[in-house]
Protein backbone atom coordinates (compact mmCIF):
# COMPACT_ATOMS: atom_id res chain seq x y z
CA UNK A 1 0.00 0.00 0.00
CA UNK A 2 1.94 2.97 -1.30
CA UNK A 3 0.29 6.30 -0.62
CA UNK A 4 1.72 9.43 -2.12
CA UNK A 5 1.77 12.82 -0.40
CA UNK A 6 -1.16 13.85 -2.57
CA UNK A 7 -3.15 10.83 -1.35
CA UNK A 8 -2.39 11.60 2.28
CA UNK A 9 -3.39 15.23 1.75
CA UNK A 10 -6.67 14.05 0.23
CA UNK A 11 -7.36 11.82 3.24
CA UNK A 12 -6.63 14.71 5.61
CA UNK A 13 -8.90 17.04 3.64
CA UNK A 14 -11.76 14.56 3.65
CA UNK A 15 -11.32 14.04 7.38
CA UNK A 16 -11.51 17.80 8.01
CA UNK A 17 -14.55 18.14 5.74
CA UNK A 18 -16.28 15.31 7.55
CA UNK A 19 -15.73 16.94 10.94
CA UNK A 20 -16.94 20.31 9.58
CA UNK A 21 -20.08 18.62 8.25
CA UNK A 22 -20.76 17.03 11.63
CA UNK A 23 -20.36 20.37 13.42
CA UNK A 24 -22.60 22.12 10.87
CA UNK A 25 -25.29 19.47 11.32
CA UNK A 26 -25.16 19.87 15.10
CA UNK A 27 -25.47 23.67 14.75
CA UNK A 28 -28.51 23.25 12.50
CA UNK A 29 -30.15 20.87 14.98
CA UNK A 30 -29.51 23.34 17.81
CA UNK A 31 -31.05 26.11 15.68
CA UNK A 32 -34.10 23.91 15.15
CA UNK A 33 -34.40 23.32 18.89
CA UNK A 34 -34.09 27.04 19.64
CA UNK A 35 -36.72 27.90 17.05
CA UNK A 36 -39.04 25.26 18.53
CA UNK A 37 -38.67 26.79 21.98
CA UNK A 38 -39.27 30.26 20.53
CA UNK A 39 -42.40 28.98 18.79
CA UNK A 40 -43.71 27.33 21.95
CA UNK A 41 -43.27 30.54 23.95
CA UNK A 42 -44.93 32.59 21.21
CA UNK A 43 -41.83 34.50 20.10
CA UNK A 44 -42.20 33.11 16.54
CA UNK A 45 -45.29 32.99 14.38
CA UNK A 46 -46.34 29.66 12.93
CA UNK A 47 -45.51 30.65 9.34
CA UNK A 48 -42.02 31.83 10.31
CA UNK A 49 -41.47 28.66 12.30
CA UNK A 50 -42.59 26.53 9.33
CA UNK A 51 -40.22 28.31 6.95
CA UNK A 52 -37.36 27.96 9.44
CA UNK A 53 -38.04 24.24 9.87
CA UNK A 54 -38.08 23.62 6.12
CA UNK A 55 -34.95 25.68 5.54
CA UNK A 56 -32.99 24.22 8.42
CA UNK A 57 -34.06 20.68 7.49
CA UNK A 58 -32.80 21.18 3.94
CA UNK A 59 -29.56 22.62 5.30
CA UNK A 60 -29.03 19.61 7.54
CA UNK A 61 -29.46 17.33 4.54
CA UNK A 62 -27.40 19.35 2.04
CA UNK A 63 -24.51 20.58 4.21
CA UNK A 64 -22.70 17.24 4.49
CA UNK A 65 -22.93 16.82 0.73
CA UNK A 66 -21.73 20.34 -0.02
CA UNK A 67 -18.91 20.35 2.51
CA UNK A 68 -17.72 16.80 1.85
CA UNK A 69 -17.40 16.78 -1.93
CA UNK A 70 -13.97 15.14 -1.87
CA UNK A 71 -15.41 11.86 -0.62
CA UNK A 72 -15.79 10.53 -4.16
CA UNK A 73 -12.08 11.11 -4.70
CA UNK A 74 -11.35 9.27 -1.46
CA UNK A 75 -13.44 6.33 -2.63
CA UNK A 76 -11.49 6.26 -5.89
CA UNK A 77 -8.25 6.27 -3.89
CA UNK A 78 -9.44 3.39 -1.73
CA UNK A 79 -10.50 1.39 -4.78
CA UNK A 80 -7.05 1.94 -6.30
CA UNK A 81 -5.33 0.88 -3.08
CA UNK A 82 -7.55 -2.20 -2.82
CA UNK A 83 -6.79 -3.21 -6.40
CA UNK A 84 -3.05 -2.77 -5.81
CA UNK A 85 -3.12 -4.98 -2.74
CA UNK A 86 -4.79 -8.01 -4.29
CA UNK A 87 -3.04 -10.36 -1.84
CA UNK A 88 -5.22 -9.19 1.04
CA UNK A 89 -8.69 -10.67 0.99
CA UNK A 90 -11.59 -9.19 2.88
CA UNK A 91 -13.39 -11.89 4.92
CA UNK A 92 -16.67 -9.96 4.84
CA UNK A 93 -16.61 -9.70 1.03
CA UNK A 94 -15.79 -13.38 0.75
CA UNK A 95 -18.63 -14.34 3.09
CA UNK A 96 -21.11 -12.18 1.19
CA UNK A 97 -20.02 -13.48 -2.20
CA UNK A 98 -20.65 -17.11 -1.25
CA UNK A 99 -23.86 -18.55 -2.56
CA UNK A 100 -26.39 -19.94 -0.11
CA UNK A 101 -25.99 -23.67 0.27
CA UNK A 102 -22.30 -23.80 1.15
CA UNK A 103 -20.70 -23.74 -2.29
Amino acid sequence: MNLTDKDIALIDEVERASSRAKVATIVVIIALAISLVAFIYGWLESVTFAYMCVGLSLMSILLPRLIGRKQSELVALLVRVRSESSTLKDPITEALSKTPGGT
